[in-house]
C-alpha cells in the first residue's frame, strides 16, 4: 500500500511522464516501488528532471554523474542506511536533502537529523503518507519551482543585452570624445567647451564600461546560481 495520498494531480500515466531536460535534477532513492513512482511521476510533471535508484548504494554511484540539486530519500534503506547515503550524497554533490519516512515524529529520526545538521547536511523531513501538494511545496522550498529556468533565462538574457547595450554606448562615448579632443591632438590646451565636454564623455564611457562588467556580471551568475543575486 502506498504512502502517498493519491490526489486529481496523479493521473494514471503520471509515472511514466517524461524527464524535462534542463530542469533541476532531483535524484529519489526508495526501496518501495510505488512510492517512488509515485514520487518521480509527480515530479516530472512538475517540470522537473528525476532519476530513481532503489538502493543507496543505487543512488550513491548515480549521484555523482546526475549531480542532483535534491536527494529524495527514506531514511530506512535495505543494505546501507539512507542517512549514511544522504550524508555522503550531500558532501559530494552540494545537494539537498528530503527524507520521506513515517518515522518523522520518532526520537531516533529527530536525533540523526539533527546530526545531519551539525555536520553540515542540508535536510528536512516529509512525513508518510503526505498529500501531493505538500511534496511540492517541500520542493520548491528547497530549490524552486522548474518554471524558474525559464524566467532565470529571461532575466539573464536581459542582463546580457543590455551588457551590449553598455558595450555600444562605451564606443560611441569613445567615438565622441576622440571628436571633440581632437583625437587626442598635441595642442597643450583645449577649449573650455570642448575640453568639459572630453571630461563628460570620459566619465560616461567609464560608466558604460562598469555598466558592461556589471550586467555582464549579474546574468552570468543570476543564471548559474540564482540563490546568490
Amino acid at each position: 500500500m502506498s504512502n502517498v495520498k493519491i490526489d486529481e494531480r496523479l493521473g494514471p500515466s503520471l509515472p511514466h511522464g517524461k524527464n524535462q531536460k534542463g530542469s533541476p535534477k532531483i535524484l529519489i532513492a526508495d526501496h518501495n516501488s510505488p512510492v517512488a513512482e509515485l514520487v518521480s511521476g509527480l515530479l516530472r510533471q512538475d517540470g522537473y528532471e528525476v532519476r530513481v535508484e532503489q538502493s543507496s548504494s543505487g543512488a550513491i554511484q548515480s549521484a555523482g554523474g546526475f549531480r542532483p540539486r535534491l536527494l529524495v530519500i527514506d531514511p530506512v534503506m535495505p543494505g546501507i542506511m539512507g542517512d549514511h547515503a544522504a550524508m555522503r550524497i550531500s558532501h559530494e554533490t552540494k545537494c539537498k536533502v528530503l527524507f520521506l519516512t513515517v518515522a518523522a515524529s520518532e526520537i531516533w529520526f529527530i536525533e540523526m537529523l539533527r546530526d545531519l545538521r551539525q555536520q553540515g547536511c542540508d535536510c528536512e523531513a516529509l512525513a508518510k503518507p503526505f498529500e501531493a501538494e505538500e511534496l511540492l511545496d517541500h520542493v520548491h522550498r528547497s530549490i524552486g519551482a522548474a518554471n524558474q529556468l525559464k524566467e532565470r533565462f529571461m532575466v539573464s538574457g536581459v542582463m546580457l543585452g543590455y551588457a551590449v547595450f553598455n558595450f555600444a554606448l562605451m564606443l560611441l562615448f569613445h567615438f565622441i570624445m576622440m571628436k571633440l579632443g581632437g583625437g587626442y591632438s598635441n595642442e597643450p590646451f583645449l577649449p573650455i567647451w570642448r575640453a568639459a565636454g572630453v571630461l563628460v564623455f570620459l566619465v560616461l564611457q567609464w560608466l558604460s564600461t562598469l555598466g558592461v562588467l556589471l550586467c555582464l556580471v549579474l546574468g552570468i551568475t543570476f543564471f548559474i546560481r540564482p540563490d546568490w543575486a
